[in-house]
């Protein structure tokens, strides 16, 4: 049964389309919970129930809406696409959601919006996976094997931040179930397929609920820190377009089998190994200043570098 069949061409189409972008924004919040959240926090907060999770995945689904709109109106593609998507993700829910990008400035500027959100939720993570499922299966399971080390060798600073870990039942269960998550993101991505560019209607709903949100708290909150905020989104959203070929929509072609992505679980399948070790009682080791280093350093430099290029591209192409 078609939409079109009942509600005739042009409404069921809409009706189509919309129900493809909430399904991908869904989606995307979901992959994004496991990379932006268990991931990074590696051992469930504390205090963090279900509810508390399914708000958080709406959070990143509204956010993950907001970067559809921009991709698919201005066409960016590829990797440049999961960079910048994931950028602009980090800096919504850092800098709308949380507020935590205007501490510590302006290193949290990029820390995490660049670093983490943009370089590792979607280059590593997100770009990574959709590329190995059309992988040699070996080539495959050693990527993720490398994704699960990453993840284990971060999770070896929070035993110095936090005085009680969960058990390493808490944990395993955590964070593959987290990874279940993304797996079904992962899936529901392959069943879409093709996201149009939104109707003049549907693609502002997430990046006004986002705006709304952000007045809000500036109301509340004031501070000129906050300025950055839409100061760094416009930039990034602005490269896109420079990078892309003028909308189109968004393509989410490639379907895999669903063992294939069922082999994603063996990243956080190494994380939790390596997690459970440490509530084993070790004390830990500062593993997140050169995380913190080497990806702020190499996602500023690459978030920098494709602004440039935007704005010289002959130049860049000859450099």
């Amino acid at each position: 049964i078609h939409p079109e069949n009942i509600f005739g061409k042009e409404t069921g189409r809409t009706m189509r389309e919309t129900l493809w972008y909430v399904l991908a924004s869904l989606a995307i919040g979901l992959i994004a919970y496991f990379a932006s959240e268990a991931f990074f926090w590696s051992f469930r907060p504390d205090g963090a129930t279900i509810p508390d999770i399914a708000m958080t995945v709406i959070a990143y689904s509204i956010a993950g809406g907001c970067v559809l709109t921009a991709v698919a109106a201005t066409g960016c593609g590829g990797v440049r696409a999961a960079f910048l998507g994931g950028a602009m993700l980090g800096f919504l829910v850092e800098g709308v959601v949380v507020g935590t990008m205007y501490e510590a400035f302006p290193f949290q500027i990029v820390w995490t919006p660049i670093a983490w959100h943009a370089l590792v939720s979607g280059v590593t993570v997100f770009a990574l996976h959709r590329a190995a499922v059309h992988w040699a299966v070996w080539r495959q399971v050693g990527a993720m094997l490398a994704l699960g080390a990453f993840g284990g060798f971060f999770a070896a600073f929070w035993p110095m931040e936090r005085a009680v870990l969960p058990g390493t039942a808490d944990t395993v269960a955590y964070l593959m179930g987290s990874g279940a998550v993304a797996v079904a993101g992962f899936v529901m991505l392959d069943r879409v397929g093709q996201v149009p560019v939104p109707g003049r209607i549907i693609r502002w709903v997430a990046p006004g609920l986002a705006l709304i949100l952000f007045a809000v708290q500036t109301v509340f909150a004031p501070s000129p820190l906050r300025l950055t905020c839409p100061v760094v989104i416009g930039l990034t959203v602005w490269a896109m377009a420079r990078h892309g070929t003028g909308g189109g929509g968004v393509s989410f072609r490639g379907a895999a089998p669903l063992w294939r992505h069922a082999l994603f679980l063996i990243a956080p399948g190494m994380t939790a190994a390596i997690a459970a070790g440490l509530v084993a009682g070790t004390a830990g080791m500062e593993a997140n200043i050169p995380v913190a280093l080497v990806t702020s350093g190499t996602g500023l430099g690459w978030w920098l570098w494709l602004l440039f290029r935007a704005a010289y591209p002959r130049r860049a192409a000859s450099a």
